[in-house]
């Protein structure tokens, strides 16, 4: 009688690390000097672009459709760039950096930018110039505007400062953004998570709350769940504006 065939074991899968071994040990070695770029004559002109943003005038925050014009906003403007927003107000969990702007707006509470009509598709047209930066900071004052609860906001507490970049400079504005975020490290930038994001859709209404929209309830078209405990935000903010406070 023959023999039955000895049935072939199923191969253990590879372990993630094992997987990874066998790579690098394939692999061929490269040479980093080959891949690294570095540029002293760009960090010059990022050094000089944050400088001029520095410079540029303060405004009060442009004020959404549904409020009154202040005499000390920029009137409307085209163009793409990088902004910084200052809080000038009363609400108390931000007394500290309050009073770190007044009498002049010197720590940004968040820094953002307006790119290129087109830029994210690569459909950047040279002639054509919207007024992208200017929407971007209505649509933060309408944010603002909207906010209710304990912890309200009001735009004309809020002041800002842009710097605009058309082409070629344009291609600048994520770096220096960037540098901006990365010297200040803005409340809202590193430590409260949402107050940039858009309005969502309706069939993503029923996701996560932001960070700032737990903070800073109000604002329409959000998730109805929170994604973070209030008592723990509040904290957060307390401990990094107490170092702001002393330093």
């Amino acid at each position: 009688m023959a023999a039955e065939p000895k049935k072939k074991q199923a191969r253990k899968p590879r372990t993630a690390r094992k997987v990874t071994q066998l790579i690098t040990a394939g692999g061929k070695p490269i040479d980093a000097s080959k891949h690294v770029y570095s540029s002293s004559g760009l960090v010059t002109e990022l050094r000089s672009a944050v400088a001029f943003f520095k410079q540029t005038p303060v405004y009060r925050l442009p004020a959404p459709k549904k409020l009154t014009p202040s005499p000390n906003e920029p009137t409307r403007f085209l163009g793409p760039g990088v902004y910084a927003l200052y809080y000038r107000g009363d609400c108390d969990i931000y007394e500290p950096l309050s009073k770190r702007n007044d009498p002049v707006c010197v720590y940004p509470i968040y820094v953002g930018s307006a790119l290129p009509l087109g830029w994210r598709k690569a459909r950047a047209t040279l002639n054509v110039r919207g007024a992208t930066l200017y929407t971007r900071l209505r649509q933060h004052a309408s944010s603002i505007a909207d906010t209710r609860g304990d912890r309200i906001l009001r735009v004309e507490d809020f002041w800002c400062r842009f710097m605009i970049l058309n082409d070629p400079e344009s291609r600048m504005i994520t770096a220096v953004e960037s540098q901006l975020i990365y010297e200040y490290k803005p409340l809202w930038n590193s430590q409260i998570d949402g107050f940039g994001n858009h309005v969502v859709g309706k069939y993503r209404e029923t996701g996560k709350l932001a960070e700032w929209d737990v903070v800073h309830s109000g604002r329409a078209g959000r998730a109805t769940t929170a994604a973070a405990n209030l008592p723990q935000l509040l904290a957060r903010i307390q401990q990094v504006l107490a170092e702001l406070g002393a330093a």
